[in-house]
This record gives C-alpha cells, sequence and structure tokens, in this order.
C-alpha cells in the first residue's frame, strides 16, 4: 500500500483540507494532543458524564403518540379540530368497542352487560355511551322505521302471534316442535317462506350440536321476517376514559382494563361474542407498544449488526470496542440533549437511537482507518494522532454542518414530528463529532496496538477489490449507464404517490387497526364522518341541508334526525299492533312445560313425519322445498344419534338444541313489548346524554357528514373532503385531518429539501471555494435522491407521514461520503494510487454500510411505518454509495482522480 506520510502537494491544503488557511485543523489537533496528555482522566469524566447523560434521559425522556402532535399546532384544519373538541369533549379521547355476536339478542345483551362493568369501573372511565342502545332507542325504535315499512312490519309480527302465543305457553322443544307440526301441515303456499328462517335454524342448530359449536337462533329475525343487514348482530360503546397524561403509559390501564373485562365476560369468539377495542385512545396505545417492541429489537439488532461490521472494516475487535465505547458515550449525550430540548419523542423522532447508531460511528471509522494507515507506514502513536487529526479535522467539520444542515432543514416546517427529529440528529452530529475527538483519541492513546498489526489490517485484501477499477477504466460506459439510469427515473417521477391513510403505518395485526379496517371493508364510514359546526338551530339545518346535497356526501346528520317525522301516523300502527298482539306475549307471562326426553324424542319423529308428508304432497315453493328437506335430514340425524346414546348424554344434548333454538325468544318478547310502548318523542324530549353530544352548553350545533363510497380509496377519501371544505372551510374529523395532515406533510417535504440543497450548497461553497469541486460533492447526492423516488414507484413504497423525510435526510447523511472523497482528492492521492485505493475510500464504503445496517434494522420493525422509513432510507444510503463511489470518479476529468501527490511517483491510476 502506498505511504501516506508524504506531504501534500498544497502545504496550506494539507494543514486544512477543504478550508485553506483555515487555523480550525491545528486547534483540533492542539485539542486531541491534550487529550493524550491525561487520557485516564478524560475517559473517566466521559464516562460519568455519559451515566448521569443516560440517566437524566432515562427519568425524563417520555413517548408521546399522539399524531396530532406531529403537526403544528397552528395549521388551519387542527385550530378547527382543537375547537370541535373543545365545544363536544365527549368526542375526544375515546375508545370504541365493537361487540359482534351470532344474533342481534345477544349483541344487545353484551352491550348492556359491558356497558354495566364499565359504569362500575369509576377510577378509569369518564362515561360510556352507546350509540344505537339505550331506553330511548329501545322503547321509541320502531318510530325510525317509514310508515310503509311499518306497517309491513306489523302484517309480519300479526302473522305471527299465533305460534308466538302457542310458543309463550309452552316454550320448549316439545312445544316448538308442536307448533312447527301444526304450521306447516296448515301452512298456506303464500306464506311459506315465514317458516324457512325456522327451518333453516333447525338445521343449522343441530349441524352445531353435533360439531360442539355455540349457536343461536335469531326470534327477532324470525318474528320481523327480514334479510338480516350486515351489522344487525354488531353493537357499539363509546367509552371516554380518565388519562392522565402525566404518566408513561397514560392509555395503557384503560385499553387493558376493557380486555381484561372482555375475558372475564367470555366475549372472546367461542362463545358467539366477540369483542375488540378500538378507537383513538387504543390506536396510539396499540402503536406505541408496537413502536416501543420495534425498537427495542431493532436497536440491538443495529447494535450487533453495526459491531460485526466495525470488526471485518476495522480488521480488529480492540478497533471496534473502541469505535463501540465511542458511540455509547455520544448517544447518552445525544439522548440527555433530546430529554431537555423536546422532552418527549414522538413517533417519528423515536427513531433517533437507531438513526445514531447508524451515523455516530461514521467519524470514528474514518478517523481510525487515516490513524492505521499513518501507524502502517512507521508513525508512532502520537505522530499518527496528530497527523489524522490534521488531515481529518476540516472534512470532519464540514460533514457536521453539512449533515446537520440536512436534518435542520426540517425544524422551520409545520411537520413538528420530523422537525423534533431533525433537531436532535442534527445536533447529535456536533455531539458524535466532539466524542470522536475526545473520548475516540484518548482510547487510542491508552491502547494504541502495534504498527504491525496496523499494517496487516492495512493489507488485508478488500472482497470488492475486482471492482475499484470500474469507474476510471471504463468512464464512458459508466457515464451512458449513469445518463440511462437517470432517464428512466425520471419518467418514474410522475409516478410516485403518498399514502394519506395512517392506518397503513399501523400494525394490521393489532386488535385496533383490525377492527377499524373489517368496518371499512364493510363500507362502515360511521366512525370516519366529518363534522362541521353551527351557531344555532335553522343554521344547523340549513347547513346540513346543502350539504347532503353533494354528490360524494351519503347523508348529514343533525340532532333534529333523532327526532322521527311522520309521527302521529306510526303511533297509530303501532297502537293497534300492540292490541292485536295482545298481554299474552308479556314475557312475564312465560311458561315452560317440563318434558322427559323420550317425549321430546316422540314429538321430533313426529314433526319428521309433518315434514316428509309435506315433501311428498309436492306442491312447495323451490326455496321452502329446500329448507324443509335440510330440517327433515336434521331431525333424522339428531333422532338417530339421541336413541343410542346415552341417557345423560342425550339429555344434554337435547338441552343444547332446546337452548340454540329458544334461549333468545324471551329476549326478544321483551324488545318487542318495550318498542310497543313508544311516545311521542320531540326535541326537547331528547334524553341528556344523546342530545348533549349534538348541542352543546352554549347553543352551538354539529353536523355530522357520512361519506358515499370507500373511504380507504384515496381518491373517494380526497373528493369527500374537497367537497365539504369548499362548502364549510372549518369542517374537521379524521378525513378532514388525514388529508389537511397530508398536505402539510408534503409541504414540509418540499421546504426542507429546497432549504437542504441551499443550505448544503452553500456551505460548500463557501468551504471549497470551487463551483466544479461542490457539484462534485452535490452530484452523487442529487442522483441518488433521484433514485431513491424512482425506487419508491418500482418496489411499490409510497410515501408516507413516516418515510417522506428519507430524501432530505439523505442529503445531510450522504454528503459525508462526497465530502470525504472530494477533501481526498483535493489534497492529492499518495504515490500515484487511484481514489478507491485509499483508506478514504474504504471507511466511506464501511461507515455507509453501518449507516444501511441501522436503517435496514428499522425495516425489521412490526411498526410499518417504522419499517417504510427504515427500507426507503437504507435504499437511499446504499444508492449514495454507489454514486459516490462509482459515480462520482467517472464523472471527474482524469486530471482530478489521478494526480499524484508526489510528482515523482509512477502514475498507476
Amino acid at each position: 500500500m502506498p505511504d501516506d506520510r508524504k506531504p501534500a502537494s498544497n502545504p496550506r491544503s494539507a494543514a486544512g483540507g477543504l478550508a485553506p488557511g483555515s487555523r480550525l485543523p491545528l486547534a483540533m489537533a492542539a485539542w486531541v494532543a491534550a487529550v493524550c496528555r491525561a487520557p485516564v482522566w478524560v475517559l473517566i469524566g466521559a464516562a460519568a458524564l455519559a451515566a448521569l447523560s443516560a440517566h437524566y434521559a432515562a427519568r425524563n425522556l417520555g413517548v408521546n403518540t399522539d399524531t396530532a402532535d406531529l403537526l403544528s399546532p397552528d395549521l388551519p384544519f387542527l385550530i378547527a379540530q382543537r375547537r370541535f373538541e373543545r365545544l363536544f369533549p365527549d368526542y375526544d379521547d375515546t375508545l370504541l368497542l365493537v361487540l359482534e355476536a351470532d344474533t342481534p339478542e345477544r349483541a344487545r345483551e353484551a352491550a348492556d352487560r359491558l356497558a354495566s362493568r364499565v359504569e362500575r369501573e369509576s377510577t378509569l372511565y369518564e362515561s360510556v355511551f352507546r350509540p344505537r342502545g339505550g331506553d330511548f332507542f329501545a322503547r321509541n325504535g320502531l318510530l325510525f322505521y317509514g310508515p310503509e315499512e311499518l306497517a309491513s312490519l306489523a302484517d309480519q309480527l300479526t302473522e305471527a302471534q299465533p305460534l308466538l302465543a302457542r310458543l309463550s305457553a309452552d316454550m320448549s322443544l316439545d312445544g316448538l316442535f308442536a307448533v312447527l307440526a301444526e304450521a306447516v301441515e296448515s301452512l298456506e303456499s303464500d306464506r311459506q317462506g315465514e317458516l324457512t328462517p325456522i327451518l333453516d335454524g333447525l338445521g343449522r342448530a343441530v349441524a352445531a350440536q353435533r360439531g360442539g359449536q355455540p349457536y343461536r337462533l335469531s326470534w327477532e329475525q324470525v318474528m320481523r321476517g327480514e334479510t338480516p343487514k350486515s351489522d344487525a348482530n354488531r353493537e357499539f360503546l363509546i367509552v371516554k376514559p380518565r388519562l392522565d397524561y402525566g404518566r408513561l403509559g397514560a392509555r395503557a390501564p384503560a385499553v387493558e382494563r376493557l380486555r381484561e373485562l372482555g375475558a372475564e365476560l367470555g366475549f372472546d369468539g367461542h362463545s358467539g361474542v366477540h369483542l375488540r377495542v378500538t378507537g383513538e385512545v387504543a390506536l396510539a396505545y396499540d402503536e406505541l407498544r408496537t413502536v416501543i417492541r420495534g425498537m427495542e429489537v431493532v436497536g440491538v439488532l443495529a447494535l450487533l449488526l453495526v459491531s460485526g461490521l466495525l470488526y471485518m472494516g476495522l480488521g480488529s475487535a480492540r478497533l471496534a470496542v473502541v469505535t463501540l465505547i465511542t458511540l455509547l458515550v455520544g448517544l447518552s449525550l445525544t439522548a440527555a440533549f433530546a430529554a431537555i430540548t423536546v422532552g418527549r419523542l414522538n413517533l417519528i423522532s423515536i427513531a433517533f437511537v437507531v438513526l445514531y447508531v447508524g451515523l455516530g460511528v461514521d467519524y470514528a471509522i474514518h478517523f481510525i482507518l487515516r490513524f492505521e494507515e499513518l501507524r502502517s507506514g512507521g508513525a508512532d502513536p502520537a505522530r499518527a494522532l496528530r497527523g489524522t487529526t490534521l488531515d481529518l479535522s476540516g472534512a470532519f467539520a464540514l460533514c457536521a454542518v453539512t449533515t446537520a444542515i440536512g436534518f435542520y432543514a426540517f425544524v422551520p416546517t409545520a411537520y413538528a414530528g420530523v422537525s423534533e427529529l431533525g433537531l436532535i440528529a442534527g445536533t447529535s452530529m456536533f455531539i458524535s463529532l466532539l466524542s470522536s475527538l475526545t473520548v475516540l483519541p484518548a482510547l487510542l492513546c491508552l491502547v494504541p496496538g502495534t504498527a504491525r498489526e496496523a499494517k496487516r489490517s492495512r493489507e488485508t485484501p478488500w472482497i470488492f477489490s475486482a471492482l475499484l477499477d470500474v469507474p476510471l477504466h471504463h468512464r464512458r460506459r459508466v457515464r451512458l449507464g449513469t445518463l440511462l439510469v437517470t432517464a428512466a427515473a425520471l419518467a418514474c417521477i410522475p409516478e410516485m404517490g403518498f399514502d394519506r391513510n395512517p392506518l397503513n403505518l399501523r400494525d394490521p395485526a393489532s386488535e385496533s387497526v383490525a377492527a377499524l379496517n373489517a368496518l371499512f371493508a364493510e363500507k362502515d364510514n360511521g366512525y370516519w364522518n366529518i363534522v362541521a359546526l353551527a351557531e344555532d338551530a335553522d343554521a344547523a339545518q340549513a347547513l346540513a341541508e346543502r350539504l347532503a346535497a353533494l354528490a360524494p356526501v351519503d347523508k348529514a346528520i343533525t340532532v333534529f334526525d333523532l327526532v322521527p317525522g311522520q309521527q302521529e301516523e306510526k303511533l297509530a300502527i303501532i297502537e293497534d299492533l300492540a292490541f292485536v298482539l295482545g298481554p299474552g306475549l308479556d314475557p312475564g307471562q312465560i311458561r315452560k312445560q317440563e318434558h322427559a326426553p323420550d317425549e321430546t324424542l316422540a314429538a321430533m319423529e313426529g314433526l319428521r313425519e309433518a315434514f316428509d308428508a309435506r315433501l311428498a304432497e309436492g306442491n312447495a315453493e323451490p326455496a321452502f322445498s329446500t329448507s324443509l328437506a335440510s330440517a327433515t335430514a336434521a331431525l333424522e340425524d339428531m333422532h338417530r344419534r339421541s336413541m343410542t346414546a346415552p341417557p345423560a348424554e342425550r339429555r344434554r344434548a337435547l338441552e343444547s338444541l332446546e337452548s340454540s333454538l329458544l334461549s333468545t325468544l324471551p329476549s326478544s318478547l321483551r324488545s318487542l313489548n318495550q318498542a310497543l310502548q313508544a311516545e311521542t318523542v320531540s326535541r326537547e324530549r331528547l334524553p341528556r346524554e344523546l342530545a348533549g353530544r349534538w348541542v352543546s352548553p352554549d347553543g352551538v350545533y354539529l353536523v355530522q357528514v357520512l361519506a358515499r363510497g370507500d373511504l380507504t380509496d384515496p381518491q373517494t377519501l380526497a373528493r369527500f373532503v374537497s367537497a365539504v371544505r369548499d362548502l364549510e372551510p372549518a369542517a374537521t374529523g379524521p378525513p378532514v385531518m388525514n388529508q389537511g395532515a397530508g398536505d402539510a406533510v408534503v409541504l414540509a417535504f418540499k421546504q426542507a429539501l429546497i432549504w437542504a440543497l441551499v443550505g448544503i450548497g452553500a456551505i460548500l461553497l463557501v468551504v471549497l471555494r470551487s463551483v466544479p469541486w461542490s457539484l462534485a460533492v452535490l452530484a452523487p447526492l442529487l442522483l441518488a435522491g433521484l433514485l431513491t423516488g424512482a425506487g419508491t414507484v418500482l418496489f411499490g413504497i409510497p410515501f408516507n407521514f413516516a418515510n417522506i423525510i428519507a430524501i432530505p435526510l439523505l442529503l445531510g447523511i450522504g454528503v459525508d461520503s462526497g465530502v470525504h472523497m472530494v477533501h481526498r482528492l483535493r489534497r492529492g492521492l499518495p504515490s500515484g494510487d487511484h481514489p478507491l485505493r485509499t483508506s478514504t475510500a474504504r471507511a466511506v464504503f464501511f461507515s455507509t454500510l453501518t449507516t444501511a445496517a441501522g436503517f435496514g434494522n428499522l425495516a425489521l420493525s412490526p411498526h410499518p411505518g417504522t419499517a417504510s422509513m427504515g427500507e426507503l432510507l437504507t435504499l437511499g444510503v446504499l444508492l449514495t454509495l454507489v454514486s459516490t463511489l462509482l459515480v462520482l470518479p467517472a464523472l471527474l476529468p482524469r486530471r482530478a482522480t489521478c494526480t499524484s501527490a508526489n510528482p515523482s511517483a509512477r502514475n498507476t491510476c
């Protein structure tokens, strides 16, 4: 290897590198010399400071998962959202409980039981609200039917009255079989469909009993004779927890207790009822757990992988340990700085740990490899340390400034989440520089190793040595290839997209996300509605009418929609129905006669014979015949198994079948009786807990706007938000928040990109005092950024709220490589060697690999947003490495890459 101890062709450049005449390298060399005069005391002081910093950070650095805090509070849509939350606090920081059961009756019963348990947990929860439940809707639900729909239901219930009355007198399997046998024998052809739900239920009940699965026949659906809606078996509870944001994990007790209550009540799906906890509080809680779990794993993996790469790149376990100690000191100091300046990390700035692990070793790698290079030439440790400091301090200072600018570019933007990351990461570059010029030299002074070890490390063959000559020996091919790749990348840029759906940044396997995705899959947009505010009743009604007329809007709802229309006509129908049904359907009058199993089996056989007889007539409708045949086969199977079973097992089987077929009937009759007691509803008679969610105490009215179409489709969402906000600019709600946040983030990205380019370019011009050399540093960055943008299209990684920071950050991260390479080229090359065979190129290669390793581990995070950020940053860093080591040497003139620092040496480039 060449001897780099020979002087550079420019004496002033030898002292300053990138800044001719600068006194900074001499000052830094004096600092390192002072460190080496008392290395033990320096290390003791550094260890004490690092320990205090780590302790302070552990006690004072929290995590904030509120996505609203990721943006500047001065944005107009956030101002509107805060006003809405202030006027209607019941909608802020809530949990949405989704209960799904096998029948509507069981769903209501489960909601009642869970609501009762939640109300008793007053220390954890302020309130619990049932949007579609409670006494008001149970008593007045029929008033929300249309007159024709209600009349049809009344006719259906009137036809079912004899059957229900007979069952009320004997609510047992024997009673049911007797009623069905009589009904099948006398049923007229035009009424065959009335029995189809019961016949189908009978077949399913027998199949479930045979398989040991839960099943319940819904008598509410039988009585109504209607096709079940997709959400008929679903109930919602909205719970407002008591949250103490002054403590870490403030959401955990409220969310975990609800899941415990679900387990205690058996709402795990096996009993026919399934509880899922979602809503903004649960989403934030699950996301925090995912992020922290991911960072714990990713942080350890990043440290292990970086350690392995350090050993490979430095060729010595001793040097790898020295570098890691320097890294940990800087990381502790950075964590303390974060605790002092921002106090709480957000879902993006929490990534600074992995970012620092990847970036914090860069200076140390360059310093050590240059130090070893000089040691391999015979220099003693003190001389090698001074030479290394003089050679690299100018480049280090420039790298720290330009990298920090890349991070600081986000600080003035409205994207507060990345602004905080930019502040922490940008400052960490100076902390890393200080640690690399203090802790690292002190360690090297104490354990410098031997010159023989340094020479052996220097002579370790580079596994990529076959590629070293490609940029210089095939300049034209590399330039042409670069031109073609650039053109292809430019063609991809118009296809780049931005994913505005925050759910896509969360773990889809988490309960809260899975629950919402299931609702959206059924086109249930009730949770994702837009809200608008009106100052009085007339304004609210007028606004609702205008909003409902918009094409993307399904409906606009106000408190006045809770007052049914045409009440006199509907109440008359209900009154007549109550008279016809009579008191015989009072659940309190229900009787169940006791029957021996043999009697029940005899009744079952009689019912099967009645079914056979009706089938033999051959005049049944096809659908009725299919249901009748299925029920006949089920009865025959049940009868055969029961006759051969032991008496105890036979009794249990019949009791199970009876529960499957009749257990919901009492509940259905109670609901029906309560609905028949409807009274006139007026705005003034609405329950306070219901009206208070639509009219604030000071008289502001709420208008809820529901979308038409699938809001998970970005175009549908954009049209919906645009149409509503064009009419009512102060409208807010989750769709508006997502759309507005997306616009703010994209704007912040553009601003940060421009400011990073301008800032880094200006610094390079000032320090390098040369436009060509400044462009030489920037060219690889611009190319890598362009290719990274194209990569989002080719690899299907759209920009989102987390990974959009990649391109501006790459400017700050990648500029180091260009600075070091240009620094080496401007000083001249030793012994005619070309730039890719120097310690600088080796340091660039391995420092970039360690950075990519840190970011690459982010891609393993279970949090999709963090993972996408890791994927994009890793791709960008690797492309920056290729651009710096392959494209940059080929783009520069031959004389710039093949100039020897020793004119008498043979030029081998």
